[in-house]
């Protein structure tokens, strides 16, 4: 994989080229590219849905780069890196048949 241009999260662990930061990427970002690649049919077949998006992938890659994703460290709900968002319910009508 290689080298990832750096965030503003921090800089701890980052080395400079060319006046450009660069870090390394961690293996399990690497891991998840390659998992993604792997399978990426069945990801974009449609029975793929958000949850196991952001189960498998997205959840994985945010806590690599260091956000604290479950709330280890227990902060109050304003101050958590990741506030998950309510489920959805649509409720279905005859109404919205005609749009």
């Amino acid at each position: 994989m290689g080298e990832v241009s750096a965030g503003r999260r921090g800089l701890d662990g980052y080395n400079t080229q060319k006046g450009t930061l660069f870090m390394t990427t961690p293996e399990i970002i690497q891991q998840l590219v390659k998992r993604f690649e792997e399978h990426k049919e069945t990801y974009r077949s449609g029975k793929y849905n958000e949850t196991q998006l952001r189960r498998e992938f997205l959840d994985p890659l945010f806590e690599a780069l260091g956000w604290d994703v479950f709330n280890k460290q227990g902060y109050a709900e304003m101050y958590k890196d990741v506030v998950h968002e309510d489920s959805l319910e649509i409720e279905s009508t005859d109404r919205w048949s005609g749009l």
